[in-house]
C-alpha cells in the first residue's frame, strides 16, 4: 500500500508539472517549460531527500527504514521522469527539424546510439567501480554484523 500511495503522489506531482509548466505557463515553449519543471522537480526532490537525511536517525524500526527506502525510490523517480520528459521533447524537436527520412526516425536513431555510447565509457570507468566498492563494503559489513544487516 505504501508503494501505491508514493507512486500516486509522484505521478500527481508530475502531472501537475506538465499541466502547469507545459500547458499553462509555457504553451508555445514546451521545451523551456519542461526544463524549468525538471529543475524545480530536481531541487524539490533534493530538499525532501536532505530533510529525510536530517531526520533519518528517528527511523529506527524496520518498517520506518522500509518506508524511507520506498520514499527515496519515489522521489528519485520524480526527478528522473521529469528529465526523461525533457529529453524526449528534445528528441522530438530534433526529429522534426532534421527529417532525413522516415518522419524523423533517422536522427532519433542516431542520437539513441550516440548518446549512450558517449556515456558508457564514463559509467564503466567511474560510476560502476564506485558502486562495486560500495556493495563490497556493505557485504563485508553484513558478514561482520548479521543482525544489523537484517534491520537495514
Amino acid at each position: 500500500l505504501k508503494v501505491v500511495i508514493i507512486m500516486h503522489v509522484a505521478w500527481g506531482f508530475l502531472l501537475w508539472g506538465q499541466w502547469e509548466f507545459h500547458d499553462h505557463l509555457f504553451p508555445t515553449q514546451g521545451l523551456f517549460g519542461n526544463i524549468l519543471f525538471a529543475l524545480l522537480a530536481t531541487f524539490v526532490c533534493l530538499g525532501v531527500l536532505l530533510g529525510m537525511a536530517k531526520f533519518s536517525a528517528v527511523a529506527t524500526t524496520r518498517e520506518a527504514k522500509q518506508t524511507y527506502d520506498i520514499v527515496t525510490t519515489g522521489i528519485s523517480l520524480v526527478a528522473a521522469w521529469s528529465w526523461e520528459q525533457t529529453f524526449n521533447t528534445c528528441f522530438e524537436i530534433v526529429g522534426q527539424a532534421y527529417q532525413v527520412g522516415y518522419e524523423g526516425l533517422v536522427p532519433k536513431l542516431v542520437l539513441s546510439v550516440v548518446v549512450p555510447a558517449a556515456v558508457l565509457p564514463l559509467y564503466l570507468s567511474y560510476i560502476r567501480p564506485e558502486v562495486n566498492k560500495f556493495e563490497e563494503e556493505a557485504e563485508a559489513l553484513a558478514a561482520l554484523h548479521p543482525s544489523e544487516a537484517e534491520d537495514a
